[in-house]
């Protein structure tokens, strides 16, 4: 099978790597292209600046949308998820592509609960912050268009090389909180694991949402990472700062729909992936 892999980055290239070895023939696309791993030929594009594509190589099978933004800014979002989902739809069509599914990487940032609800994915969308809406707005973009589609919102991606949680916490930089939130996360082993075991499914759904087993309370998270770290973790009563709910969404999202699939995780929980990571 033909596989193109539009904003081939880790996530993506974890993903090439298992399909790969299925012996299917993987592009990668993205502007810098100059690392890729030898089982990826290189599509060199600035999707975001981009309106008409150049001529595809081949007709694809599948076609995976997993760009990022660059920084965390509204300008950088709307390039990456709406204008660069927009161009490669666009061009798709006038090259008269029919891959027969289109897999969009968007995130849980879609919802605004903000007091410990249960979400999934029939759960109401009214995010807060930018990053929400623009991910709305370009899960929409595939919704309006003529490619059979499946949507996966990620929760917190975490794994080797992303390792800012504990870098701040070596820091002294975390605290606990009496206003703690409830957290989601999935490993980045196991996000190309979703992608790859959604491709092989007869007719999926058109939105998984992909988080581990355990949504689990920040303080727990930093209670047991400090243990592992052996470093002192301070406390802060709530009432010197901000409730915790004013800050960011509080939810706690479900993967029930994603596990009827009969797809199982390597890491189902945060101890299990980060014990992982601490092994490093």
């Amino acid at each position: 099978m033909n596989i193109l892999i539009a904003g081939c980055g880790d996530i993506g290239i974890r993903l090439a790597k298992l399909l790969a070895a299925e012996n299917c023939n993987i592009w990668g696309m993205r502007r810098h292209c100059e690392s890729f791993p030898d089982f990826i030929q290189p599509l060199k594009l600035d999707m975001a600046n981009t309106a008409i594509f150049p001529d595809f190589p081949c007709s694809f099978d599948y076609v995976f949308y997993l760009a990022a933004a660059d920084n965390h800014s509204e300008k950088s979002y709307q390039a990456a998820y709406v204008t660069g989902l927009k161009n490669l739809l666009n061009s798709l069509q006038q090259q008269q592509q029919q891959p027969r599914h289109t897999f969009f990487s968007s995130s849980t940032s879609v919802y605004g609960q903000e007091h410990g609800e249960l979400v999934n994915e029939n759960s109401e969308t009214k995010p807060a912050g930018f990053s929400g809406k623009v991910l709305l707005e370009a899960e929409q973009l595939l919704h309006d268009s003529a490619f059979k589609h499946t949507i996966v919102r990620f929760a917190g991606i975490y794994g080797a090389g992303r390792t800012r949680l504990l870098n701040r916490l070596q820091q002294g930089q975390l605290f606990i909180s009496e206003s703690s939130l409830y957290t989601n996360r999935i490993h980045q082993d196991d996000c190309a694991r979703v992608l790859q075991h959604l491709m092989h499914i007869d007719n999926p759904e058109s939105l998984y949402l992909a988080v581990d087993n355990q949504p689990v309370l920040q303080n727990e998270v930093y209670t047991w990472l400090a243990e592992q770290l052996q470093v002192n973790l301070p406390e802060i009563k709530s009432s010197n700062s901000t409730p915790a709910h004013n800050l960011r969404a509080h939810k706690r999202c479900c993967n029930k729909r994603l596990c009827d699939t009969e797809f199982t995780f390597l890491y189902p929980d945060y101890k299990s992936g980060y014990t992982e990571m601490l092994k490093k």
